[in-house]
């Protein structure tokens, strides 16, 4: 198809009458086909758009994840919120974090340096901060 004639095409096409009864569209093309299968085939080709952007939104969620720190680190005898205030500020932090604040997560766990704190509690302070910087 040269570009002389795809130029013609695009000049003469009809997108009203292509709207408002796409069989006599096509007919003046030579291309016998009914309102129903023209429903169905952009039908079709609409759920292949919609399979395509999840696709590639769920691509870029999984990255956005990977980054993120994991809830299940922080693990508890139950699944009740904690009585340890210090505790309690270091998963302020991390759901800071998660939702892309990290400025204000990195000035609760500095803060949280300066108390005393457990082992466990110096070093998930001090891996939260690594994945902040």
């Amino acid at each position: 198809m040269s570009i002389e004639t795809l130029k013609n095409f695009l000049q003469n096409l009809d997108l009203a009458l292509l709207l408002k009864d796409p069989s006599a569209f096509f007919l003046d093309y030579g291309i016998e086909i009914s309102n129903l299968q023209v429903a169905v085939i952009v039908g079709i080709i609409s759920l292949f758009l919609i399979e395509l952007k999840i696709k590639h939104d769920t691509k870029k969620y999984q990255k956005k994840s990977e980054n993120l720190i994991d809830f299940e680190e922080t693990s508890y005898e139950s699944n009740e919120i904690s009585s340890n205030p210090v505790t309690q500020k270091i998963d302020l932090a991390i759901a800071l974090m998660n939702i892309g604040n990290t400025s204000k997560a990195k000035k609760i766990l500095t803060k949280l340096k300066q108390n005393k704190l457990t082992n466990k509690e110096s070093k998930q302070i001090e891996k939260l901060i690594e994945e902040i910087d």
